[in-house]
């Protein structure tokens, strides 16, 4: 059997993502309507999600006061969380049972 804690820290931030990009989504409804561009964000979770991937990544950052030697590294993780956190979100989205979020269309 594998050892799977070198992974649960990642696994945990990416589901911790998805958690705002769900709060973000369904239950937080103040957001919708005001904000054209906005309302468009939300109604996608693949780019909600990449959007709060790479907050994260520099709130997770910002944090740590991780030493990037090389901006090219910086940006790396930056697109790498953004892209991992977007994932994330799409597949648990599409694996839900329910994808009626509640506002309807007109």
């Amino acid at each position: 059997m594998t050892d799977l804690a070198p992974i649960l820290p990642a696994l945990s931030t990416l589901l911790a993502c998805y958690g705002i990009v769900f709060m973000l989504r369904y239950r937080m409804p103040f957001l919708r309507g005001k904000i054209g561009l906005l309302d468009k964000l939300l109604d996608c979770p693949y780019c909600t999600g990449f959007h709060v991937g790479w907050v994260f990544f520099l709130l997770h950052f910002a944090a740590l006061s991780i030493d990037y030697q090389t901006p090219i590294l910086f940006m790396i993780g930056f697109i790498t969380w953004g892209f991992s956190s977007a994932a994330v979100s799409y597949i648990l989205y599409l694996a839900s049972p329910d994808d009626d979020d509640g506002y309807d269309e007109e």
